[in-house]
């Protein structure tokens, strides 16, 4: 979740990805591409190709629409998150605490919070 939660920022219309697409900085994606922990890579398979079409191109149109692209992508695959989660609801048990709330997730563009997730 916390990856996800990560790509979704990465992607926004507020996000470092946007600021990189409006201001033009090619050395700055490039080595946001390059330092792509863990699971990112996986959840932003778009922007590979499109860095790539931008490069043979120059048209950051390509590396916006890549972006605009998964952001769409991970709100629909946030929202289905949720929905699992809701479904399973699980016991609370004493002690736990919950991990995400609608302040978490309304910030990525996410309508219904992931709730009742117990660590």
């Amino acid at each position: 979740m916390r990856t996800l939660k990560d790509a979704l920022a990465d992607v926004n219309d507020w996000g470092r990805l946007a600021y990189i697409v409006a201001g033009q900085r090619l050395p700055s994606l490039a080595v946001m591409l390059a330092w792509r922990p863990g699971l990112i890579p996986a959840l932003l398979p778009e922007l590979a190709p499109a860095f790539q079409d931008l490069l043979a191109t120059g048209d950051w149109g390509v590396m916006d629409a890549a972006r605009r692209q998964a952001l769409a992508r991970l709100r629909e695959m946030a929202a289905g998150l949720n929905t699992l989660l809701e479904a399973r609801k699980p016991p609370r048990l004493p002690g736990s605490r919950t991990n995400s709330t609608a302040a978490t997730w309304r910030p990525w563009g996410c309508e219904k919070p992931i709730q009742n997730l117990q660590i």
